[in-house]
Parts: C-alpha cells; sequence; structure tokens
C-alpha cells in the first residue's frame, strides 16, 4: 500500500485529476488509456471512492464497446468468406446473434448470404426418401403434408431434402409436381365441399355468420337474437338451411328459441314495460331514455 505520507502532498491536486478523468471516460475512454498517472488515480481513489466506484462501471462498459468496435472493424474488412465467396453489399449481411450463455448478451456477426442459400437448398437423401416421397404423392398426399412440421403423422422427410430431390431428378419432377398439384386442390374441394344433396361447396364461416347476422332483424331482444344467430349458423354448416332461405326461415329459429326457454314475461313476442330498467347496472327506467321525438310520436298515438 502506498505511504499515507505523500497524500498530503498531491491533496489539492485530487479534484482537478477526477475532473480530467471524468472528462476523458465521457469521451469514451477508459481508466487504462487516461492520461492521468496511476500515482494520482490512486490519489484520487484514496479521497473519492464513491466518484472512484462510478468511474470504474463507466471505464468497463467503454472498455467493452471499444472491443465492439474494433471486432466490428475487423469483421467489415474481411473481403472474402470460408468457402471463397466475395462478400459485398449484395452477397453478405451483418445479423445480431444471441445467447443467453453470453456474458453481456448479444454481439454482431456477419454471413455469407451465397453460403446460407447452398446450405439452405443442398440436402443429403436416401433412396428411401425418393421412395417416401413417391409413394406419399401416389396416396393423394401434398407436398406440404409430406414435409411439413406441423402435419406430424404424415411428415416422412424435410423441406430441402424434398427440393434437393426434385433439382436432382427433373424427370420425376415432371411427374411428381403435377401430381402434387392435383392432391392439393382435390384435398381443398373435399374439404370445402358440404355433405348435401346438392353438392353445394360450403362458404367460409365468417361469409356464414355475416349472412345470417344481416338476415336475423335488430328488433329481437340481444339474447334472444344470440340464440338465433348461432343456430342458424350451425344449421347453413350442418346442411340443413341454405344460405338464400335465411330470411324466409329466421322465425323458424326464433319460435324454436322461444320454446327453449319458456316464460311468458321473457320472449321476443312479449313488449318491453316502459318502466324497465334500460340496462341491468341501471336505475332509470326505460321511458326517461326515450327521446323526445318519438315521447311526442307515442302522445300523438295515445290522443288518436
Amino acid at each position: 500500500m502506498r505511504k499515507r505520507g505523500r497524500l498530503a502532498v498531491s491533496m489539492a491536486d485530487s479534484e482537478g485529476n477526477a475532473l480530467k478523468i471524468q472528462q476523458h471516460l465521457e469521451h469514451g475512454g477508459s481508466l487504462r488509456t487516461c492520461p492521468v498517472s496511476s500515482h494520482f488515480r490512486d490519489i484520487v481513489r484514496e479521497v473519492k471512492p464513491d466518484f472512484w466506484q462510478k468511474a470504474l462501471k463507466i471505464s468497463a462498459e467503454n472498455s467493452r464497446l471499444a472491443k465492439a468496435r474494433a471486432a466490428t472493424k475487423r469483421m467489415l474488412a474481411r473481403t472474402v468468406c470460408a468457402n471463397g465467396h466475395q462478400l459485398t453489399p449484395e452477397t453478405s449481411k451483418i445479423i445480431i446473434k444471441r445467447q443467453h450463455t453470453q456474458k453481456h448478451g448479444t454481439w454482431q456477426s456477419r454471413i455469407c448470404l451465397i453460403c446460407e442459400r447452398e446450405k439452405h437448398r443442398t440436402a443429403s437423401f436416401s433412396a428411401d426418401d425418393v421412395a417416401a416421397l413417391v409413394e406419399g404423392a401416389k396416396a393423394g398426399l401434398t407436398l406440404s403434408q409430406l414435409t411439413s412440421y406441423r402435419n406430424g403423422a404424415t411428415r416422412v422427410l424435410r423441406q430441402n431434402q424434398a427440393s434437393t430431390i426434385l433439382r436432382a431428378k427433373p424427370k420425376l419432377a415432371g411427374v411428381l409436381l403435377p401430381l402434387f398439384a392435383r392432391n392439393r386442390a382435390t384435398n381443398h374441394r373435399v374439404l370445402m365441399q358440404r355433405l348435401s344433396p346438392r353438392g353445394i361447396f360450403a362458404p367460409t364461416n365468417d361469409v356464414v355468420l355475416r349472412e345470417v347476422e344481416a338476415a336475423v332483424p335488430l328488433t329481437l331482444p340481444r339474447q334472444t337474437r344470440m340464440d338465433v344467430v348461432g343456430d342458424m349458423v350451425v344449421a347453413v354448416l350442418e346442411g340443413r338451411l341454405d344460405l338464400r332461405d335465411l330470411k324466409s326461415r329466421y322465425r323458424e329459429f326464433v319460435a324454436r328459441v322461444d320454446d327453449t326457454y319458456q316464460d311468458r314475461y321473457f320472449t321476443s313476442k312479449t313488449p318491453v314495460s316502459l318502466d324497465a330498467e334500460p340496462l341491468r347496472e341501471g336505475e332509470t327506467p326505460l321511458i326517461e331514455k326515450l327521446s323526445r321525438a318519438r315521447w311526442e310520436e307515442m302522445v300523438a298515438d295515445e290522443r288518436a
């Protein structure tokens, strides 16, 4: 440890040296490259321990950033990749890699796009993979069903393996690609075919819901209307109701809902009392919620 006697001699310079250190750190420097000598840095550490602890943290962060800038500069200075491809802005890309085992979490890396494309385009395959691809096409499966991870029950090989097989065997590709297209069209037709005597293609669920909601009048009570819309959508999807008959047959479903919830005070045919509350959580009767024009119209009808 340094002798205490030297501190008294240099005590007056500690403020100025601390200011120099702070300015150096603010410009991205570190304590190792600080213009203040190690002797006066030791004095600052003894006199200003709190300042020194903050300076250590800032210095470590500046050193890390300096190393990252130097590594990026070396990375950008490379002109060829490991496989000999020219690294240009068109053939390379800088990406941010993340790994939980790294101390600081992320770092930059430059990759060759030519190498990435070749890595994904080429894959080893065997005769069994070719046979599985052919058998799957004959069985009516699509290329997605044979290669996608979402179809675990039918998947037999990877996507890049199938692509490599089709590129390596153009004659086989000329036979399999039209077959896969036909299988895809057939599967779509089977999926969309409605089980009805007329064999009409079923529309999607959102189209059915919009058509049903447009056919059911808004004058029905909210809960009754929701039940009617749900029952009609199910009937359309099951083939028991045609979209062209929605407006003419919605009353059947209204009557069915009224019969299901038999209550003479709460049906679609029962008029709503003006003394009732418009909202469950409110206390104002419905008559006070009516507009003035509607109220005058009701009074005129009553006088007539």
